[in-house]
């Protein structure tokens, strides 16, 4: 994306920071799929670490609802403490007369953003679409609200649908039309779909507006973010 990138469901911190760093990538956004742990565990690492890595901007934050809720709980009250102490520290090196080319007082500096289906980013280069998926159905409790989004992010002639941990629903199949690439979690072994099953119905649904469509799959013992890079750079 021209020096600026946006990350999927930060689970994994370490390695995305890592890519930001080799490939000179500015971080612009975060897109959170649904709120299971192990798709938000990293999200503050990653918020934070980008800041003490020298981000001075407003780092976007797109999800379904309660990601406001999750994201204020992070900033001002789990990790307060901590977020105050190294802007005291910063404060203190800079009074003797030093640098510092971190930005603790980025690190809240944040713009969340609850969304619904729809054009949800865009600039002359790029455009990222959302839609609700299923991952559990809970209709029947009027109290739990629990909203899960795939994405499709179009650039540079290319399309790729990223599912979250849906299993084949009309968001999915809406969001993978006419895709190069869909990125899908292995859900085969919860005995709730098979991702042949899936790329094949889809393939059957939409024959005469899906592409070739590759499909990717990884469990979730993998370290899925560097597979993801890997499938990506090996179908170019």
């Amino acid at each position: 994306m021209g020096g600026t990138c946006a990350v999927v469901d930060p689970t994994e911190a370490e390695p995305v920071l890592q890519y930001l760093q080799d490939q000179n990538l500015i971080l612009q956004a975060i897109y959170n799929t649904h709120h299971h742990f192990d798709h938000i565990n990293d999200l503050f690492d990653v918020i934070i670490s980008s800041a003490m890595r020298g981000r001075d901007h407003d780092l976007k934050i797109y999800g379904p609802s309660g990601t406001k809720n999750i994201v204020s709980a992070l900033l001002e009250d789990v990790y307060a403490q901590d977020i105050r102490f190294r802007i005291e520290e910063e404060k203190e090196i800079r009074k003797m007369g030093g640098k510092w080319s971190e930005r603790p007082g980025a690190i809240t500096k944040v713009n969340v953003q609850e969304i619904e289906p729809g054009l949800i980013a865009e600039t002359n280069r790029w455009k990222v679409y959302a839609d609700y998926v299923l991952h559990g159905d809970f209709s029947h409790l009027p109290d739990f609200e629990w909203r899960c989004l795939g994405y499709r992010i179009e650039a540079e002639g290319k399309v790729i649908t990223i599912s979250g941990d849906t299993v084949l629903c009309d968001g999915i199949i809406g969001l993978a039309k006419n895709a190069d690439l869909l990125i899908q979690p292995d859900l085969s072994s919860f005995n709730r779909s098979d991702t042949d099953q899936v790329e094949n119905l889809m393939k059957k649904g939409y024959e005469d507006s899906l592409k070739s469509l590759k499909t990717a799959t990884f469990s979730k013992k993998q370290h899925w973010f560097q597979r993801v890079l890997k499938f990506i750079n090996k179908h170019e």
